[in-house]
């Protein structure tokens, strides 16, 4: 049996993040006012789409590490976790 990962790269904002499902991200939204989610570690599990009604508008389907639950962000609020991003390391 092969594991077959997604992979996709999401740019906005002056942001490129290659986007993979599996793999853990921090929550990091370039609007500074933007606070739900801010700061909190995830593994992204699904890109789905907003609802039936815009099927071409995605978001991140995440399971967060502190609680478990899962929930969904945008795409371009993530950044991968351990890995310099911005000068900092999340």
């Amino acid at each position: 049996m092969t594991d077959q990962t997604q992979k996709g790269i999401v740019s906005s904002n002056g942001r490129t993040v290659i986007i993979e499902v599996g793999r853990q991200y921090v929550v990091k939204p370039h609007n500074k006012q933007k606070l739900k989610h801010r700061d909190r570690e995830c593994v992204l599990l699904d890109v789905v789409p907003v609802s039936e009604f815009h099927p071409r508008d995605l978001v991140a389907k995440v399971r967060f590490l502190d609680n478990n639950r899962i929930g969904r962000t945008e795409l371009d609020d993530l950044v991968p976790l351990g890995e310099p991003y911005d000068g900092e390391t999340y």
